[in-house]
């Protein structure tokens, strides 16, 4: 789901009572950073962002979600 998961579906499962995931695999930080701030916009629900371990920019993408203060993360293998 990398090129599928933006914030548009992720809001929308939350907004439905699901925990919607951005899927940050396929992001460069800037356009997380985006997604996460439109995904705020459009729902006031929990969401989470999914990161994976082998990423090359890891640190950029977690001192994102920490700025950003993203109610959740995940980190796959």
């Amino acid at each position: 789901m990398v090129w599928a998961s933006g914030w548009k579906l992720a809001s929308a499962v939350s907004n439905a009572g699901g925990l919607g995931l951005i899927g940050a695999g396929s992001m460069y930080p800037d356009v997380l950073r985006e997604h996460i701030q439109q995904c705020k916009a459009a729902t006031n629900k929990p969401f989470g962002v999914n990161i994976p371990l082998m990423y090359p920019a890891i640190e950029a993408l977690m001192n994102i979600i920490i700025e950003e203060k993203c109610p959740s993360f995940l980190q796959c293998r």
